[in-house]
């Protein structure tokens, strides 16, 4: 049994990668029917996803910007539409994995010490912790700004030393190989690769990303706890 568990939030607990998607198709289809120019909600969607990787997930104005793209004037009707359908998705359907809940639950009740550490915008990652009602399983928390990655290293460290942690106690557990794989394995900790979301398929680029374990769901996890 491990001292301590590091767990990353999107795509680890819950999936991001699906719910932001069936957002985005919604507030596609919002969008028109509030008065988009466009011809259908597919061809407003494939905008919206390039808009979105050119500014960055977390650019305030994509609805603004697919105005223009449509050329036509930002309208706050057009562009409160698309903010409710898209909002509305992430309220009914941000749930955490199947038995994700369960195995947190009982990690709380046990001598393991637990932490989130997480990047992105901190609001909305604060809000996904909140919606998701899971902030009382942990001992530490940390959300970092989603430019500051390299910061989740010091972060690691920071949970040990306040719990008096070796890194071969803890185990780190994540869904992406450059990310919560790579810093794990540098600091020496065993690591656990949850195979969802959109980095599933990617391969490690080097040793160092490669995880410990590597599972489809909580249900395999529980085997190696």
């Amino acid at each position: 049994m491990f001292k301590a568990i590091i767990f990353d939030l999107d795509n680890t607990l819950f999936e991001s990668t699906e719910l932001v998607k069936r957002a985005r198709v919604e507030a596609s289809g919002a969008l028109i029917n509030a008065g988009l120019p466009a011809r259908s909600s597919e061809e407003v969607y494939k905008k919206l996803s390039k808009i979105v990787l050119e500014y960055g997930s977390n650019y305030p104005k994509h609805f603004s910007r697919l105005c223009r793209e449509y050329g036509i004037k930002s309208k706050p009707e057009i562009i409160a539409a698309g903010m409710v359908a898209y909002h509305n998705v992430k309220i009914s359907q941000l749930h955490l994995f199947p038995k994700a809940n369960e195995i947190l639950m009982e990690l709380a009740k046990s001598d393991t010490r637990l932490a989130l550490i997480t990047t992105g915008n901190p609001i909305k990652q604060w809000e996904k912790i909140i919606r998701l009602n899971i902030k009382q399983y942990f001992d530490f928390i940390s959300v970092l700004d989603d430019k500051k990655k390299e910061d989740k290293i010091p972060e690691y460290k920071r949970f040990m030393r306040k719990f008096g942690l070796r890194p071969d106690e803890v185990l780190c557990v994540g869904d992406r190989p450059d990310q919560e794989i790579y810093f794990g394995n540098k600091l020496g900790m065993k690591t656990v690769r949850i195979l969802q979301g959109r980095h599933k398929d990617e391969k490690p680029k080097e040793k160092l990303c490669k995880a410990t374990y590597a599972i489809r769901d909580f249900e395999e996890l529980k085997k190696h706890l």
